[in-house]
């Protein structure tokens, strides 16, 4: 099986989206059950799981929190992704 990397947003993607101006939402950010799901048997099939996001440095703990929570398997997660207002 040729191993793939899937590089995926957080919000929006497997969550409702919260902007980095309103990080105490992000611990409560409803959780997109589908997506989580598919992410995980991705993970189990032996692929490798990035999260990429514009959620800053100061979001990181409650980020990986929140990814505990629901149970999202990962490898990495990459923070500071550029934001598409930012010229």
């Amino acid at each position: 099986m040729l191993r793939k990397i899937f590089i995926i947003d957080i919000d929006g993607c497997i969550c409702e989206h919260v902007d980095n101006e309103h990080p105490e939402m992000m611990a409560d950010a409803r959780p997109y059950p589908d997506s989580i799901r598919k992410i995980n048997e991705w993970y189990d099939q032996g692929h490798f799981i990035c999260f990429f996001t514009a959620r800053t440095q100061a979001h990181r703990e409650a980020t990986l929190s929140w990814l505990q929570k629901y149970g999202v398997k990962h490898h990495q997660l990459i923070l500071g992704k550029p934001r598409r207002n930012q010229g």
